[in-house]
């Protein structure tokens, strides 16, 4: 962000998470591919730098961004919030 602010999340595409449900049902992982999670997790029809960027700039002009990414410090002050 333009004030130095730090934002993390993640971004997954709906294949990836098809694609791991098929190995998490063999693996027997996530109670066999029945859920999965990931903390900050956004899905996106293709992650590549063109798509995420679109889904940032709509996440800010919605008003969700910080609903969807989470706080991580500030990149002036070099101080990183931890959980």
């Amino acid at each position: 962000m333009r004030n130095g602010d730090r934002f993390i999340s993640s971004f997954f595409s709906f294949e990836k998470i098809h694609k791991q449900r098929i190995e998490h049902s063999k693996s027997g992982l996530y109670l066999s591919g029945s859920f999965f999670w990931a903390k900050d997790m956004i899905l996106i029809d293709n992650c590549n730098r063109s798509s995420i960027k679109k889904v940032i700039e709509e996440l800010i002009d919605e008003g969700n961004f910080i609903n969807a990414f989470r706080r991580i410090g500030n990149f002036h002050s070099n101080n990183i919030d931890h959980d």
